[in-house]
């Protein structure tokens, strides 16, 4: 059973709330929105590497830079290659790791930690500097 927590007005009665909660988590749209919340991740990470790509190729590509260690065309796409290859590995490797854990110790508990990880990952490279 999903447990998930939706934010409702205070003054609405208990039973009303519990109502309210059950019918959207067992609605076909509660549970499609709770799982597209799991795609949306996903699909922002490959439009990050995406990015990624762009400044890699405007830093180290020999057309677009002056700089003495700069790649060739070929040595700049095997770098852009096995860098989307290494986000995509990762995902891989996290969801079998904490799909395990999810087993283990519960949904709910995963989804927190998971998505604290994903919030505090996104801080800290926002503060990266250069």
């Amino acid at each position: 059973r999903l447990s998930f927590r939706l934010r409702l007005p205070k003054n609405l009665a208990p039973g009303l709330r519990r109502s309210i909660m059950q019918h959207f988590v067992n609605s076909e749209w509660g549970r499609v929105l709770i799982a597209g919340s799991g795609f949306l991740a996903d699909g922002y990470d490959l439009y990050v590497i995406g990015g990624v790509e762009h400044v890699l190729s405007d830093q180290y590509a020999c057309a677009h830079t002056s700089r003495g260690d700069c790649l060739d065309d070929d040595e700049m796409q095997a770098f852009k290659s096995m860098t989307s290859s290494a986000a995509l590995f990762g995902a891989v490797v996290g969801q079998l790791i904490f799909g395990a854990l999810a087993d283990r110790i519960g949904r709910r508990i995963i989804f927190i930690i998971t998505g604290s990880l994903i919030i505090m990952g996104s801080a800290l490279s926002a503060c990266v500097q250069e």
